[in-house]
């Protein structure tokens, strides 16, 4: 469901601000690498602006061509700072498990990298999955690269016995300095593979975290999902959803309550809507479900309780509507997500 503003043509800037910080510590000229691939850095004022996958491709092009070293993007992590992802890496290390940290992870992901998506699956090992949410347009791989070495960097800290990952698993070609990943992963990395993931033992996902703080991630997460609400917005499909999003813990919200909130009359709002062909109740429904499923990754929340906030009256309402959209009860889409 598209309640972003950005989609998956553009990604945010962090890479690229790290990746101008690493070139300048190395001692090149970042500003004339980066207009080689047709970018003015001097243009960004923040990691939280977008660039387009296009020209992040160009840039990391240019930067392997220019440094002779097709592995530069992991010389990048250190130098990778962005307050989203800070304050999501200072929430997952406050949980109370690690069971608890994916969740949030899954949850919050978009902040960080709004042009993939991350999948856990919990088999003979806990392997994170990370595609590109549009085949048609494929993540940088440099992108992927950094994904999972923040995920390996920031791991160990959760837990007193450092887990390393086993086996990381890339889509893209061999590199000629194949090496540099093999010692910063410090286990077998494949390329060329189907998919791109990282593994960790099995027992990884149960464990608990010694340096749990409920507080200080309960604070985060609040602050992180004000972010992402802030993000809705800048159409009037945003503005529909934003209101709803607010409206539902009242109960079901009708065309008129969006319209009160948005300082319009119902027959504008109304016009506006079937000028862009868009339906309130498809609107509603698509709310309702993504909340629904965000709802359920949060194990402490009752089935009671996200039938209230999502404005149904029983929760018996809810459990229906959910299982017409998916074809499963909210019991069982949660038991098939983290099986």
């Amino acid at each position: 469901m598209a309640l972003f503003m950005l989609d998956e043509r553009n990604e945010l800037t962090t890479w690229i601000c790290a990746l101008h910080r690493t070139l300048v510590a190395d001692g090149y000229d970042a500003d004339t690498i980066m207009h080689k691939a047709g970018f003015d850095f001097s243009a960004v004022t923040s990691t939280s602006e977008y660039i387009s996958k296009d020209v992040s491709k160009r840039i990391w092009n240019e930067v392997e061509l220019s440094t002779e070293n097709d592995a530069y993007c992991l010389r990048t992590l250190p130098f990778i700072s962005d307050t989203y992802l800070n304050t999501l890496i200072i929430m997952v290390q406050s949980c109370d498990s690690i069971d608890g940290a994916l969740r949030l992870l899954l949850k919050y992901y978009r902040l960080v990298d709004c042009t993939s998506q991350i999948t856990v699956n919990i088999g003979k090992t806990a392997k994170l999955c990370v595609e590109s949410k549009c085949a048609s347009i494929p993540t940088p791989k440099q992108d992927i690269d950094l994904i999972f070495g923040l995920i390996t960097k920031h791991t160990p800290m959760l837990l007193i016995d450092q887990i390393r990952p086993i086996t990381v698993s890339l889509t893209r070609p061999t590199p000629k300095n194949s090496a540099a990943y093999t010692e910063y992963f410090s286990c077998p990395v494949l390329f060329g593979q189907s998919q791109n993931s990282i593994e960790f033992p099995m027992q990884f996902s149960s464990s608990v975290i010694p340096g749990a703080n409920p507080e200080i991630s309960k604070h985060m997460d609040e602050y992180l999902s004000s972010h992402l609400l802030s993000l809705i917005g800048g159409s009037i499909e945003g503005d529909v959803k934003r209101e709803i999003i607010h409206l539902l813990p009242e109960g079901t919200p009708k065309l008129c309550d969006v319209a009160t909130r948005l300082n319009i009359s119902e027959r504008t709002l109304q016009r506006k809507l079937q000028k862009y062909d868009i339906c309130f109740t498809s609107l509603l429904n698509e709310v309702r479900l993504y909340l629904a499923k965000d709802y359920l990754y949060q194990p402490h929340k009752s089935i009671q309780e996200i039938a209230y906030k999502l404005g149904f009256s029983e929760p018996g309402n809810f459990i229906r509507f959910f299982k017409q959209q998916t074809g499963l009860t909210p019991i069982a889409f949660t038991k098939a997500e983290t099986s």
